[in-house]
């Protein structure tokens, strides 16, 4: 998800709800600057995605789902590391590129660093949200997890992906 779409979800968790209108028109805080069709299509993206949805009153607002969205975005002091590597590789096809994309930025916005194109390196698990994400995008067939409890050379891995 791009600043747009995270930018649209704090104003509209800061307000409570907002009227498509305005958004659309006034823009929230700082996105005023965006163009309206990028507005206009972030927020039929977000909506799709289930991380708002519309009020009675026609507004939109923060669904349970974009709530936990926001939440995991906040990281939570993180615990000691438990020793294991979590690889992640994948192999999802070209014409399902924008789902690999997405993984990509899923993964390394979690703090898994990039090893190869679609493999990926950690010392946390994975967010429960990106596990969700990847069976309703219907990923799960093309994506494997790794829990490696011990490796004959570290150091070869903390220099490569810049994980300390």
């Amino acid at each position: 998800m791009g600043m747009l779409g995270l930018g649209i979800l704090s104003g509209i968790a800061e307000r409570g709800s907002a009227p498509i209108q305005a958004i659309i028109n006034d823009g929230l805080g700082a996105l005023r600057h965006a163009k309206r069709g990028s507005v206009r299509t972030t927020l039929w993206r977000l909506e799709k995605r289930g991380l708002v949805e519309r009020s009675e009153q026609g507004e939109l607002k923060l669904s349970e789902r974009g709530f936990q969205f926001l939440r995991q975005r906040e990281r939570p002091p993180e615990e000691p590391w438990d020793g294991k590597w979590r690889l992640i590789t994948f192999d999802i096809p070209e014409k399902r590129r924008r789902e690999r994309d997405w993984l990509r930025s899923a993964l390394t916005s979690a703090g898994y660093s990039f090893v190869q194109r679609s493999v990926f390196l950690g010392k946390r698990p994975i967010p429960r949200m990106i596990f969700e994400t990847i069976e309703e995008k219907n990923l799960s067939g093309f994506v494997r997890l790794i829990v490696i409890g011990e490796i004959d050379d570290e150091t070869f891995l903390k220099q490569t992906t810049q994980l300390q």
